[in-house]
């Protein structure tokens, strides 16, 4: 009798166990934060962001899941992306989120496509267009903690990436193109 009461309650578990598996991701939609997560993106890069939807993943890791990701061009530089995906994995610290903050360890950047544009005025368009807060807020009693803190790994699986230098009139620049199929670390 003790071992049919002891497979039962494992059966239980096991099912308990897949059943908050599956259901975890539909219990928290994170998709009803996509406006203030592309709020802090872009305060944060001081570009414009577009997401399409955000997703709970708890398999094969806990991840926060982005379909069509775009981060455009700051102002100066010729509009369209600086990055667009189809998907990105931003892969979590469980440990630290169950200290009620959220710390992304890597990135799984999935068909993504890289312009990198220079100019010889403003810089790089992947480089920072405004600061978020200054520091002097920051030691004012500001708050201010970062997603980002250090990312160990950025993974980039089937995409290119395109540089130029931009001269107006754009047309003009040259571009070059390579395809992607490494991971940076």
């Amino acid at each position: 009798m003790a071992i049919r009461r002891r497979t039962a309650l494992i059966l239980v578990a096991a099912a308990i166990l897949v059943a908050l598996i599956i259901l975890a991701p539909v219990l928290f939609n994170l998709d009803r934060y996509r406006g203030e997560v592309i709020s802090y993106l872009q305060e944060e890069t001081g570009k414009p962001v577009e997401i399409g939807r955000l997703a709970l993943t708890l398999f094969p890791s806990l991840s926060i899941r982005i379909d069509d990701f775009g981060l455009k061009n700051p102002a100066g530089f010729p509009s369209g992306y600086f990055v667009k995906a189809r998907r990105i994995d931003a892969i979590l610290d469980a440990l630290v989120l169950l200290h009620g903050q959220v710390v992304v360890k890597s990135l799984k950047l999935n068909d993504a496509v890289l312009n990198l544009v220079s100019d010889p005025d403003e810089g790089w368009n992947f480089e920072k267009s405004t600061p978020s807060k200054t520091p002097e807020k920051v030691m004012a009693g500001g708050s201010h903690t970062s997603l980002w803190g250090v990312i160990s790994g950025v993974e980039i699986e089937g995409g290119q990436w395109w540089h130029r230098t931009f001269y107006p009139p754009a047309s003009l620049a040259p571009s070059f193109s390579k395809p992607i199929t490494s991971q940076v670390n």
